[in-house]
C-alpha cells in the first residue's frame, strides 16, 4: 500500500528531477550556477534534519533534486561539448579498444554496413601534433569491409575524421547527435575499404573477448538448430537481439499491420521468465533463501547472455531490488523500487528522458503500479 507519507518521499523527488531535467533542456542555466544552488540545497537539508517540521524538509528536499536534474543534463552536454570540440573536424590518428562487435549481413547497398564496431578511445593524434595525447571517450564505427578485429584489440586508424553528429532535427525532437549522447557514443565514423586500420596489440585472454565470444556463439548454436522464423522471434522476443538478417521480413509484416510492438522485448517477458523459473525452483526441496539466491544468479546469467534494452533494464533492475530486499527481509513496494530504478537511470543518463522507449516503458510501468496499488489499498473481504 502506497500512502501518501511514503508517496512524498520516493515519488516527489523523482517528480523533482525530472522537472529540473526539463527546464534545462528548455531554459539552459549555466554549470556553475546549478552546481552553487545544488551544494545550497545541500546545506539547507542538512540544517534541516533535525528539524521538526516534516513540510520544510520536503520543500528542500524536492529543490535539491529539482537542482540535481538540471546540474545532471548540463553536465552530460557539457562533457560531449567539450570533448568535441577538441577532436571534431581534424585529421587524427587513433588509438582504440574494441569493446563490442556487430556483425551484420553483406548489402550491396552502401548504407549496408558489414560491421559495427563499439571503440573505446584512448588516445589521439592530431597532424600537427609530434605525440600521442591520452583521450577517453567511446566510437561507433560502421566499416564497409569485413576486419579481422576481435573484441578486446587494440587498433590503430590513420587519418579519420570525427564530425560532430546533428543535435536536433527540424520538429526540435531529439537528433541522432542525443541519441549518440544516450548510448554512451561521441559521434559515428565510417570506415572503407581503402582505410588504414591496424591491429597493434591482441591480448592472449580477455574477459570481455571471453564473454563476448561466449553469448554470440550460444545464439548462434541455438539459431540454426531453429527455423528462421522461430529463429526470429527468439532473437527479437527473448533476447532483443534485432539481427537484421532474420528479422527485417518480419518486421516488415508486422508494421504492416501496426503490430511490430509484439516484437519488442518488454518487461513482460522478463516477468514471464522469472514466473517459470520460481515454478522450477518451488519443486526443489531447499531453503527459501538458497530458491531466491538461485533465482538471482539464474536471470542474472540470463541478463548477461541478452542484449539490454531501456525496458529490460528497468525490469531487470526492479527484480534485482525486490529480491535482494525480501532476501533480507525489507518491506518491499514495486512502486517504491520502480521509483527508484528511474531515479538511478535518469542521474546516469538524464538525456533518455527525451526519448520514447523510457517515457513508455517507465510511464506505463508506473500506471500500471499506481492502478495495482489503488486496487489493493480499496479491495474489500467478499
Amino acid at each position: 500500500m502506497v500512502n501518501s507519507r511514503n508517496l512524498s518521499l520516493f515519488l516527489l523527488p523523482l517528480i523533482s528531477l525530472i522537472i529540473g531535467i526539463y527546464l534545462q533542456a528548455v531554459i539552459p542555466a549555466a554549470v556553475v550556477y546549478l552546481a552553487c544552488c545544488f551544494f545550497v540545497f545541500i546545506c539547507c537539508l542538512l540544517i534541516t534534519i533535525a528539524c521538526k517540521w516534516r513540510l520544510i524538509k520536503l520543500v528542500v528536499l524536492n529543490g535539491l533534486f529539482l537542482c540535481a536534474g538540471g546540474l545532471v543534463l548540463s553536465l552530460q552536454h557539457a562533457h560531449a561539448e567539450q570533448l568535441l570540440a577538441t577532436v571534431a573536424n581534424q585529421n587524427l590518428t587513433i588509438i582504440a579498444t574494441v569493446t563490442d562487435r556487430h556483425l551484420q549481413a553483406a548489402n550491396k547497398s552502401w548504407r549496408k554496413q558489414n560491421e559495427v564496431l563499439e571503440l573505446a578511445v584512448t588516445n589521439i593524434q592530431a597532424t600537427d601534433a609530434k605525440k600521442f595525447a591520452s583521450a577517453n571517450f567511446t566510437l561507433q564505427c560502421f566499416v564497409k569491409h569485413t576486419t579481422k578485429t576481435q573484441v578486446g584489440d587494440t587498433i590503430l586508424i590513420k587519418n579519420i575524421t570525427i564530425k560532430p553528429p546533428q543535435s536536433k532535427t527540424l520538429s526540435g525532437n531529439p537528433g541522432y547527435g542525443d541519441y549518440l549522447l544516450k548510448e554512451g557514443f561521441l559521434s559515428s565514423i565510417f570506415l572503407f575499404s581503402g582505410w588504414q586500420m591496424e591491429i597493434i596489440k591482441r591480448p592472449t585472454w580477455s574477459i570481455r573477448r571471453w564473454w563476448w565470444s561466449i553469448r554470440n556463439n550460444t545464439f548462434q548454436d541455438i539459431v540454426a538448430s531453429l527455423s528462421p522464423r522461430s529463429a526470429s522471434y527468439y532473437s527479437l522476443i527473448f533476447l532483443g537481439k534485432k539481427d537484421p538478417e532474420s528479422s527485417d521480413q518480419l518486421r516488415r509484416t508486422f508494421n504492416f499491420w501496426g503490430l511490430s510492438h509484439y516484437l519488442a522485448r518488454s518487461g513482460l517477458h522478463i516477468v514471464l521468465f522469472i514466473l517459470i523459473w520460481k515454478f522450477i525452483l518451488s519443486c526443489l526441496p531447499v531453503h527459501l533463501i538458497i530458491k531466491r539466491i538461485l533465482l538471482i544468479l539464474i536471470c542474472g546469467t540470463y541478463g548477461l547472455f541478452s542484449w539490454a534494452s531501456t525496458s529490460f533494464i528497468r525490469a531487470f533492475y526492479s527484480f534485482l531490488l525486490s529480491e535482494a530486499g525480501r532476501l533480507f527481509n525489507f518491506n518491499v513496494h514495486f512502486f517504491h523500487i520502480l521509483t527508484i530504478v528511474c531515479l538511478i537511470m535518469l542521474l546516469f543518463n538524464p538525456i533518455q528522458l527525451f526519448f520514447l522507449d523510457f517515457q513508455l516503458t517507465f510511464g506505463l510501468t508506473f500506471a500500471l503500479a499506481w492502478l495495482s496499488s489503488y486496487a489493493w489499498e480499496n479491495a474489500t473481504p467478499q
